[in-house]
Order: C-alpha cells, then sequence, then structure tokens
C-alpha cells in the first residue's frame, strides 16, 4: 500500500496486436512488390515507436508524503491509478492515429517506389 505502479503489460499486448494487424493488412496488397517494400517500412517504423514510453521512474511512492493517513493514502493511490490509465489509454490512441498515417504514406511511397522500378 502506499505506491502506484505503472506495468507495462497491456501496452505490450497492444504492440503485438499492432504488428498482426500490420502485418495482414499489409499481406492483402495485391501487389506482392509494393507489400515486401511496404512491410519493410512498417516493421521498422513499429519497431521505431512500439508504444507510449514507460515513465522513467515507474513508481510513484505516497508513503514519502507526510500528513496523510491510510484513508487518504488510498483515496490518492487509487486517483493517480485512474489518471495513469487514462493518459496512457490516450497516449495510445494519439500513436495508433500517428501509425496510421505513416503506414498511408509508406503505402504511397512503396507503390510509387515499385511503379518507378
Amino acid at each position: 500500500m502506499g505506491t502506484v505502479h505503472q506495468l507495462p503489460n497491456a501496452a505490450e499486448t497492444q504492440i503485438r496486436l499492432l504488428e498482426n494487424l500490420v502485418r495482414n493488412l499489409i499481406a492483402e496488397h495485391p501487389d506482392p512488390d509494393v507489400a515486401a517494400r511496404w512491410i519493410a517500412m512498417a516493421e521498422k517504423t513499429i519497431a521505431r515507436y512500439p508504444g507510449p514510453p514507460s515513465p522513467s521512474q515507474p513508481v510513484l511512492d505516497l508513503s514519502s508524503v507526510s500528513g496523510l493517513n491510510g484513508q487518504q493514502v488510498v483515496a490518492i493511490q487509487a486517483l493517480t491509478d485512474q489518471w495513469l490509465c487514462s493518459y496512457f489509454a490516450d497516449v495510445r490512441k494519439q500513436l495508433m492515429s500517428v501509425h496510421h498515417d505513416l503506414l498511408t504514406l509508406q503505402k504511397k511511397l512503396a507503390e510509387l517506389q515499385a511503379s518507378n522500378s
């Protein structure tokens, strides 16, 4: 009691889902040359931007705050945990939008490269 931990398990699961979705999407492209060029770019992007960064200080120790009783610590812990989960969900949504935009651009680039080769 008295600490809030940021655990990356949900983020790791979302990264695997993103990788699978992208691979499946690209595999459906009718031109194998475009798909090969596109997947190479997409994999680099996913590796570079896999998910929201983890906090450099993953534990918030509320026991170091003096003057709080046990009930106040639990209330602050619950509010902080709720805020942290909400924040990371918002960042993941934003990152998914960025991935969408990058994948769209990468698809266009792969199509242009394939048509010029």
